[in-house]
């Protein structure tokens, strides 16, 4: 069924009857269907504390299914204050546009991959070029994760939630160690731009992993394993059954990192600087013992163990460990597998094997706000507390980009002012 189907006089007469107010709403959920069970169906959840919220809660856009997103505008708009308009992909009017959001375009989808390998050269400028795609590598996977951890009802899944959250964390450290890495060659990364913000559904950059189309969704298995276990995929590992083999993936991206420093190196070049007052602290000092540290760089061996970190915490210590030797926990691959299974991994000693045989991490899909794909502006009603939320949501992270790109630009010491706006979010 269609718009202009249902426009046609001889298609259902009905329709002719119909009030102008319910017309449009027909017109408008035919624009953007959005489907839900019939009505009275409600699933049970499976713990008491995961309730649904009231029924038609006013703004909701999802008034017939059971659990909808509580759009209440419960956002602290401080950060939103005094911005206005600015320019580029980000400016006000692209908030209010009427049609999603196109590709930016010039983008290559293959990039600096096997650059280095094939001509077993590399310049300093050719090392900047690639921190810089590392930076926007690790940023492309923080909006992703995130999308799905809001998903969660307040509560719920809790230990899917606890995982994916332990992930992000790392994923920002991974962001901030690949920025110092770079400024620790002598030049500041580009982070608020229309190029290096990402946009979804996208390919990674860099010609990472190229056949893996990223889109914003909400929680499930499906997603974590297609996707989230896409995204962090080892290129060989023989833990669980069967053994994975894959190419072009992250790790090997910064294994070329490593193999651009090591050729600058024998050649006699000063890579990196002793200043390290360009460097940017982790603001968040109680949890470096359980998300790992970041790396201070000043020569290859201190960019080696940072670049290490951000490979094992990702795919693990080696092909038959699945450790992040950083923090003694298991690889992003493994803990998004462990939500698939629905199981904690074990190891056997007596055959140092692993299997996911241990506590059980039940995942219920009633306890997942329902969401559209890749979500923006786009037919959400104005006035309507969704659009409020979805609008001040832009505004603070508008403010986030502004002040990552100050702070990680000669001004270290505003991180601490960089936190409230993140835990606003």
């Amino acid at each position: 069924m269609n718009r202009d189907r249902f426009l046609e006089a001889d298609f259902m007469p009905i329709t002719r009857d119909l009030s102008f107010k319910k017309t449009e709403m027909v017109l408008l959920w035919l624009d953007n269907p959005i489907y839900s069970p019939p009505p009275g169906i409600q699933p049970e959840p499976t713990d008491k504390i995961c309730q649904p919220p009231p029924e038609n809660l006013p703004g909701s856009q999802f008034p017939r299914v059971s659990f909808f997103p509580r759009c209440q505008p419960n956002i602290v708009l401080k950060f939103a204050e005094n911005i206005g308009a600015v320019d580029g992909y980000f400016s006000e009017s692209n908030f209010e546009r009427k049609k999603p959001p196109l590709h930016i375009k010039g983008r290559p989808l293959k990039g600096l991959v096997g650059k280095f390998k094939s001509r077993h050269t590399c310049s300093l400028e050719d090392l900047r070029a690639q921190l810089q795609t590392a930076l926007e590598l690790e940023f492309a996977t923080i909006p992703l994760y995130l999308t799905s951890l809001y998903s969660f009802g307040e509560n719920c899944n809790r230990e899917a939630d606890k995982l994916i959250t332990s992930v992000i964390m790392q994923e920002m450290l991974h962001f901030a160690q690949a920025a110092n890495l770079l400024i620790a060659t002598g030049q500041y990364p580009l982070i608020d731009n229309e190029t290096v913000a990402p946009t979804y559904p996208t390919y990674l950059p860099g010609g990472v992993l190229p056949d893996l189309y990223i889109s914003l969704k909400k929680a499930s298995l499906l997603h974590i394993y297609n996707t989230f276990m896409g995204v962090e995929v080892p290129a060989e590992t023989d833990v669980g059954s069967p053994p994975v083999h894959a190419e072009d993936t992250i790790g090997q991206f910064y294994d070329e990192i490593k193999t651009c420093i090591s050729y600058l190196y024998a050649e006699g070049n000063e890579v990196f600087s002793s200043n390290t007052s360009g460097q940017v602290p982790w603001p968040w000092t109680s949890t470096s013992g359980e998300i790992g540290s970041l790396v201070v760089v000043t020569d290859k061996d201190s960019a080696f163990d940072a670049i290490n970190q951000i490979i094992t915490q990702g795919e693990g210590a080696s092909k038959i460990s699945p450790e992040d030797v950083s923090t003694g926990k298991y690889a992003h691959f493994f803990r998004f597998e462990e939500i698939v299974c629905e199981k904690r991994l074990v190891a056997d000693p007596d055959t140092d094997t692993y299997s996911y045989s241990g506590e059980a991490i039940p995942f219920n899909a009633s306890e997942v706000w329902p969401m559209r794909d890749d979500p923006t502006a786009y037919n959400l009603i104005p006035n309507t507390n969704c659009y409020t939320e979805a609008k001040a949501f832009h505004h603070v992270y508008r403010s986030l980009l502004r002040s990552l790109q100050e702070t990680f630009s000669g001004h270290p010491n505003q991180v601490t002012s960089m936190v409230p706006i993140m835990e606003t979010m």
